[in-house]
């Protein structure tokens, strides 16, 4: 069956695991999108929650359930011809993510879905080449490691199950990490002091995307099933060394602080003079004032001007880690070795456009408002 058939036979019926996080809301407001309008379903523990009304608002079907709740599950796949499968680690049950995958698999097999994309991570068919897995003791009977294994395990169920076009999305560290709430895994610190602190050199790269664009692939894969079937993609936007990523969120910072310090000048001034004529001192009240002045949280003004510190760990606290096997500081020593497996250049010639993390603050520019300047 073509390509063409396969998308003119029945109207497409997507499926989103993980819908009320980040990669899933992306990927649900294109599909839902007047230029595409595309049917998409999902199961959600929590109809009332905010992340659920906003799918709703889209017009997804929702069906209240979670991902270990099969007639939940078996009712939301039912008409599916889509599958985006993103699902997320325990870090109490390291087999959870593959026992949850494995039954999300075989009930859209029979539910008659024809493509799955599953959104797994970079570097997931190179851990055999990573020096932090192949010669660190005890690392293997890591939370961490056995969630990659996971990982690993369900690329394989996917390329194995039979479906008719499968397809691979290996993204990097995110760029929402600097975000609230993803921030806060650095410690809080990296927010309420601006010190960032991480097993990695300031010289060490990490590649990044941002989770918009890893619903793009997703998208445009599902609309060119041909061209993507069997397809293993690694996406990153930006592969940046940590001292550069900290100098980016402190511009970005920076503008937003300058350009509140202007306005509160500006309004202080016009309450000055307001008595003498000209612009009136309410037109600068602060109701009309940019960003952190307006709304919940005061201002940081013990912060202004502090560029974000970065400061390695030492290594006598980087084998401490190792040695009680903190998740995410083995995930740190990970995302510094996986730079080699992702090249920007490949991710743009598949033709999908990507953003720099550059791009990404400056559109997320109210997040990292909210972040760094409010208390």
């Amino acid at each position: 069956m073509s390509s063409s058939t396969f998308q003119e036979s029945k109207v497409p019926v997507v499926f989103i695991t993980g819908a009320t996080g980040t990669q899933g809301l992306n990927l649900a407001t294109l599909l839902r999108s007047p230029a595409i309008n595309w049917t998409v379903r999902t199961t959600v523990r929590d109809p009332t929650s905010a992340a659920a009304l906003r799918l709703a608002s889209l017009g997804v079907n929702l069906t209240p359930g979670s991902w270990d709740d099969i007639p939940a599950l078996t009712a939301g796949l039912q008409t599916c011809t889509h599958l985006f499968l993103n699902t997320i680690p325990s870090f109490t049950d390291p087999l959870l993510e593959r026992r949850q995958t494995s039954q999300i698999l075989s009930l859209a097999k029979s539910a008659g879905v024809k493509h799955v994309i599953f959104s797994s991570a970079l570097g997931i068919n190179h851990l055999s080449e990573m020096p932090l897995f192949t010669s660190t003791p005890g690392i293997k009977d890591s939370v961490m490691y056995h969630s990659l294994l996971s990982k690993a395990a369900t690329e394989e169920t996917v390329k194995s199950s039979g479906f008719q076009y499968w397809t691979i999305l290996r993204g990097a560290s995110f760029m929402e990490n600097y975000l609230t709430p993803k921030v806060y895994m650095y410690g809080p610190e990296f927010v309420t002091k601006r010190i960032w602190k991480m097993a990695c050199s300031p010289d060490d790269t990490l590649p990044l995307v941002d989770t918009v664009d890893i619903a793009k692939f997703a998208l445009a894969a599902f609309r060119q099933p041909e061209r993507f079937n069997g397809q293993e993609v690694s996406i990153a936007g930006d592969v940046l060394p940590i001292r550069d990523i900290a100098a980016k969120i402190t511009r970005a910072v920076r503008n937003i602080e300058d350009a509140w310090e202007s306005k509160a000048e500006a309004a202080q001034l016009a309450a000055s003079t307001s008595g003498g004529g000209g612009t009136s001192a309410s037109f600068f009240s602060a109701e009309n004032l940019p960003g952190p002045i307006v709304g919940s949280g005061s201002w940081r003004i013990e912060l202004k001007g502090k560029h974000i510190q970065y400061i390695p760990m030492t290594e006598e606290e980087i084998e401490g880690a190792k040695k009680t096997k903190n998740p995410y500081v083995l995930g740190q020593l990970a995302i510094r070795e996986i730079g080699k497996f992702v090249s920007v250049e490949e991710t743009k010639a598949w033709g999908v456009e990507v953003s720099t993390f550059e791009e990404f603050l400056e559109r997320e520019v109210e997040a990292v408002r909210t972040t760094y300047c409010r208390a």
